[in-house]
């Protein structure tokens, strides 16, 4: 598993020590490789030394980080005496530009130790007799000479009232470390740094750090120290790769000692060495490993079952008067003519206090027990209720061993030998298995002490059943008792250790490959069809097309007239048409049962635009429709994004294929910058609070009551990300919640990456998350320690747990109390499912076995994508049409966009996209025009069809009439500003950075990101204006 954590470095300058807490390494995990990179960073996010303002208030003598300011003021009428402000950083510092009141004409002088001014020059060196001094300009801003220098003095000479209101610097980090708490550092940089440093990998120091680590929520929190000698800002990303790891050993033992008898399985409480690890992961043989050492006796099973005992299984009885006996052969496979037997085991319960039984071994006679034992006398064996309540295995060793041969003398078939069972005193039952390897298997019984025999007359007991036994022999030479059984049922494996006798003895490390072979073979076996996960559509962005005559969306259909590329840098097609409904559509795979999230970043002008999702069958029969509307609507300047528009669904039985299809009524249009269909296993809805209706976040509500957006709240969008905003002027917190079904009894992974910010003074508490869990009446049943989100805490915050047993629903509450951001990028509640994985050491002899560090290593593996349908994808819904099963009876239908109308293909031919989806090519019946339907049987002889990104600077743009200064705030001055720096049009002024903008025109952010978000929604509308004269020129 790897491990992305960042530790934002932007929001606050800091010197020496940075405390940092991770706490992402789950336990038992182990560290494989550990890197951390250092990255110097400026307020605006950009890798460099940061630059800061010095702030100073008129009142005050101390600026914003500790520096302190004297301010003399001279005498401007005779005698004249200078006016000097004095600076002192009290760190090393480079000038940039300085703020102030009647500064033109001062001079600037540099402390260069003790106390020693010198004046700087116009050059800005020292200044030497002969030079110009540097002065500052008239006005409020002056650029200084890039000095650094920790104190500085202006001065003015003729006595005029001057001061300095703010100070811009470079702060560079210096003498950079990073270590784990207190240890030794793993990162040093001598001197200044100036970009991006990796360090060597740490994955030794933060494995062994784990062992003293304090433990929460299912994770370590390690600790880490970043330091600097200098005050700056400094970023620190890390990349961990981790290997689980669990073991098998009960109470987190060592070591666990099994003892045997006869039974095959340990007499122990721990018969099986239980694991469980989360669906579809799978073991690595590198971290797996097991030591085993034992004693036994030399006895060995040359037929018959280790399989742990079927409590279940219907006994047959055996009392004085009534006796078994079964029949069976010999099924070794050896080359040697017949076996020697010394012993037998035999599946017994005791009904009666005691049992006394007789056991005979007799040769077969035409399909019955011949009336001639093999044995010089039956051999006496006695079972009472304490040995043996319950089946048990009962040994029964022979005077003298007796050999047995594998064939019949006088015809070589197959010999036939019955093993009777009889009772002198009480009544016992003799276990039996559902069905028998061995072909000459039989159950008889007899009433007459053995006289005359008839088949079982039990009506609950199969034909196929036997009774089970084992024969034994003791071996001249050592031979390994114990195989591992992993699993139970039909699916499980067996391990076998035959390959370890040449030692001797049982004392040996398991081999580690055969062992995790093993498991992953049971777990292949048991593993269902999984949910897929994440996105299921091609193309889902639309910037690819396939290499075809006319515009072709890789992996969509067009349905309808109207579609064209957009020629915009905010959206990727426009679906826009004065004739007749148009549209697109994609068919992908589905799984019954799963979770699916639609969402559609869109503007729309006009009404009725919506969605469809068709779920279809496996012949292609219609199962359901859903419809997810999309509003009239465009560009919201408030969340500064595109319109999101989702719809969480869960996937009807008896599909096998989902349909997405985008309809656009005729004299509408919709631009369309994506559309996804993402598998999700995330119980939360709107889970990065991307999407709301009006002023609510869809499936988020506020508390308390009064806390109404605007009011005392505030929800903004920038780059993507929600910003949630405490605006109250009260101490009052507020509460945004969501509650969600839950599964009691699994376990849960919450994850929240985001940050938050202290936006004043008056902030004393830092935002928190806090995890519920609650009953179906409210009830809360349990609830986490909070999250602290301080603003210099890691972006990713996460709980692991198992849901309470009585528990039905989650709650997720965001604490933000006064004067408090919290910025949201994702929050995620996934519950998951575990395989459990019994592992059974099975020994043929008693003894002790004694396992140890009985312990393994699993990745979790990628849900496979879903299998194809079995007859091929439908034929897309065209747009005009509702859904239906007989939209799909006709043969390789598509729209063609030269014709304009619905039409076949005629001479098609099977190919591939990208993804191995099959589609079909071929000529449009009417017009002959190659076309292409993405539907289909997969063949895998077929060809590949080449795609290509959308080259959108061949395409015709649409803010030709649109100028600069039709945004508010930008004059012929600014204008000319932003052309001189490559900004030359409205769309390059709608995605231009924030921070660039700062910069090329001097101004605020807010008023920076108003020209953004202005630009962007100009651009939109004269894009939604002329849509259909876009399209007919496009598409002509």
């Amino acid at each position: 598993m790897k491990i992305n954590e960042r530790f934002v470095g932007n929001k606050a300058l800091f010197q020496g020590d940075r405390s940092l807490l991770l706490r992402r390494i789950p336990l038992n995990a182990k560290i494989t490789k550990a890197q951390a990179s250092i990255i110097p960073i400026d307020r605006s996010g950009r890798i460099g030394p940061s630059e800061d303002y010095v702030v100073f208030e008129a009142s005050s003598a101390t600026g914003t980080n500790g520096e302190t300011i004297i301010r003399v003021m001279g005498s401007s009428v005779i005698p004249i005496t200078p006016s000097w402000i004095e600076i002192d950083f009290h760190r090393k510092v480079t000038l940039l530009r300085m703020i102030g009141t009647d500064l033109g004409g001062a001079t600037l002088q540099v402390d260069i130790g003790g106390g020693t001014f010198i004046e700087v020059n116009a050059n800005g060196a020292f200044k030497t007799p002969g030079d110009d001094s540097f002065t500052l300009p008239v006005g409020s801003v002056s650029f200084l000479p890039s000095l650094t220098v920790q104190k500085i003095r202006v001065t003015k000479a003729n006595g005029t009232a001057i001061d300095v209101t703010q100070v811009l610097v470079r702060n560079t980090a210096t003498n950079v470390t990073l270590r784990i708490a207190e240890s030794a550092p793993f990162f040093v940089q001598p001197g200044d740094l100036v970009n991006e440093q990796s360090s060597i990998d740490f994955s030794k120091m933060l494995e062994a750090s784990l062992a003293t680590a304090k433990q929460e929520s299912g994770f370590y929190l390690v600790s880490l120290n970043l330091s600097t000698s200098t005050l700056a800002r400094v970023e620190l990303n890390l990349e961990i790769d981790t290997v689980n790891q669990q073991s098998a050993l009960p109470d987190k033992l060592a070591s666990v000692k099994l003892p045997y008898t006869f039974n095959a399985v340990s007499e122990s409480a721990n018969k099986s060495l239980d694991l469980a690890i989360p669906v579809g992961a799978r073991l690595v043989s590198a971290d797996t490993r097991a030591k085993i050492e034992g004693r036994f006796t030399n006895s060995t099973v040359v037929q018959g079952s280790l399989d742990q005992i079927n409590e279940s299984a219907i006994p047959i009885v055996i009392n004085t008067a009534l006796t078994q006996a079964q029949a069976f052969s010999l099924m070794d496979n050896t080359d040697t003519p017949d076996i020697a037997i010394d012993a037998f085991d035999l599946l017994l319960t005791s009904v009666s206090p005691v049992a006394k039984l007789h056991l005979d071994l007799r040769a077969d006679l035409d399909g019955k027990p011949d009336s001639v034992s093999l044995l010089s006398k039956a051999i006496e064996l006695s079972i009472n209720t304490d040995t043996s309540p319950s089946p048990t295995w009962a040994n029964v060793v022979l005077s003298q061993p007796i050999k047995l041969a594998k064939v019949r003398a006088e015809s070589a078939k197959p010999a036939r030998y019955w093993l009777m069972l009889q009772s002198i005193e009480g009544e016992a039952q003799w276990s039996l298995a559902d069905s028998a390897e061995d072909p000459l298997a039989l159950l008889q019984q007899s009433t007459d002490g053995g006289l005359s025999w008839r088949e079982n007359v039990q009506t609950e007991i199969s034909n196929q059943a036997y009774a089970e036994f084992r024969l034994r022999q003791k071996t001249a030479t050592f031979k390994i008792p114990l195989e591992v059984k992993v699993g139970k049922g039909e699916q499980a494996t067996r391990l076998k250790l035959n390959k370890f006798e040449p030692l001797g003895r049982v004392d040996f490390e398991l081999d580690s490959q055969e062992l995790t072979e093993t498991v992953n073979h049971f777990l292949n076996a048991v593993e269902q069809q999984r949910c897929p996960e994440g996105e299921q559509l091609l193309n889902y962005d639309f910037q690819l097309e396939l290499n075809m005559p006319t515009f072709t969306l890789l992996g969509w259909q067009q349905i309808g007239p109207g579609l064209a590329p957009s020629g915009s840098p905010l959206d990727a097609i426009i679906i826009s048409s004065d004739i007749e409904t148009g549209g697109i559509s994609q068919t992908a795979a589905a799984v019954a049962g799963c979770h699916y999230e639609l969402s559609a970043e869109v503007n729309v002008d006009g009404e009725d635009a919506r969605i469809d999702i068709i779920w279809r069958g496996d012949s292609c029969n219609l199962v359901k429709t859903e419809e997810l509307t999309l509003p009239n609507g465009i560009y919201q300047s408030d969340d500064r994004k595109t319109p999101v528009y989702r719809l969480r669904t869960q996937a009807p039985e008896g599909v096998e294929q989902v349909e997405i299809r985008l309809v656009v009524p005729n004299s509408s249009s919709v631009l369309v910058d994506r559309i996804s269909l993402i598998a999700t296993p995330q119980s939360l809805l709107n889970a990065d609070l991307l999407e709301r209706h009006d002023d609510e976040l869809i499936g988020w509500h506020l508390t308390p009551a009064d806390a109404q957006p605007g009011k005392m709240f505030v929800a903004n969008i920038s780059n993507g990300q929600r910003f949630l905003s405490n605006i109250s002027d009260f101490l009052q917190p507020v509460f945004l919640a969501q509650k969600a079904e839950v599964q009691a009894g699994k376990n849960f992974d919450f994850e929240f990456i985001g940050s938050a910010t202290l936006d004043d003074a008056s902030a004393t508490m830092p935002p928190e998350i806090h995890l519920s869990f609650l009953r179906d009446t409210g009830e809360t049943i349990f609830k986490h320690n909070p999250l602290i989100i301080n603003p210099d805490s890691a972006e990713t915050h996460v709980l692991r747990g198992t849901i309470p047993d009585t528990a039905s629903h989650a709650e997720i509450q965001f604490l933000l109390p006064q004067s408090t951001t919290l910025t949201v990028k994702n929050t995620s509640l996934v519950t998951q499912t575990l395989q459990d994985i019994p592992i059974t050491f099975l020994s043929q002899a008693p003894g002790d076995l004694t396992v140890t560090d009985l312990t393994i290593g699993f990745e979790e593996q990628p849900a496979a994508p879903p299998a194809l349908p079995t007859l091929g994808f439908c034929d897309a819904t065209p747009a005009s049409q509702l859904p239906s099963d007989e939209c799909c009876d006709k043969n390789s239908s598509c729209f063609c966009n030269k014709c304009q109308q619905e039409t076949t293909l005629d001479q098609t031919t099977a190919v591939l996209l990208p993804d191995d989806r099959p589609a079909t090519i071929g000529l449009c019946h009417k017009c002959r025009l190659p076309l292409l339907t993405n539907t289909g049987r997969l063949v895998y002889e077929a060809t590949s069809i080449p795609i290509r990104r959308i080259n959108r600077s061949n395409i015709a743009q649409t803010d030709t009439n649109i100028a600069l200064t039709d945004i508010a705030y930008i004059g012929e001055v600014r204008a000319l500003r932003l052309q001189e720096n490559g900004l030359t049009r409205i769309n390059q002024l709608a995605t231009a950075r924030i921070e660039y903008l700062v910069e090329i025109l001097d101004v605020n952010e807010d008023l920076a990101e108003s020209f953004v978000i202005q630009a962007k929604k100009l651009l939109i509308e004269t894009q939604l204006k002329t849509a259909s004269v876009l399209v007919h020129t496009r598409t002509t």
